[in-house]
């Protein structure tokens, strides 16, 4: 199981609440890989900054989880990696509304870079 989760500003307040959750999940059964890209105007603008690499720590998420940082840029579809893209791959996405319809929709980059909609949750 893969989920990327796409947050931009204030978004990441949901995302995190996820991430909290996940990392309380028996982790017997195995973690999923989780991979955030998370979207700020620029470094001061980023929120809960310490809590998100905590949770690279072994004792939270570990190397199942990743931070890319898009600083002063858009999300682009190559931020959403190359390989193939698997029925066990979700997507999470928290922004406001410019970067929502940027990703969101038939013409996304979600949708480009070959998501489904029952894929993809957005709030």
């Amino acid at each position: 199981l893969w989920i990327v989760c796409l947050a931009a500003g204030s978004g990441i307040v949901p995302i995190f609440q996820v991430l909290q959750y996940l990392k309380t999940t028996n982790k017997e059964e195995g973690l999923p890989e989780i991979h955030l890209i998370y979207a700020n105007k620029s470094p001061s603008d980023i929120l809960l900054i310490s809590e998100l690499e905590a949770l690279q720590l072994p004792d939270q998420l570990g190397s199942k989880f990743t931070i890319k940082h898009c600083i002063e840029r858009l999300v682009q579809i190559e931020d959403l990696g190359v390989g193939p893209i698997g029925n066990d791959e979700f997507v999470l996405v928290c922004g406001p509304k410019g970067f929502n319809d940027l990703l969101l929709g038939d013409a996304g980059l979600l949708a480009k870079r070959g998501y489904s909609s029952k894929q993809v949750f957005s709030f």
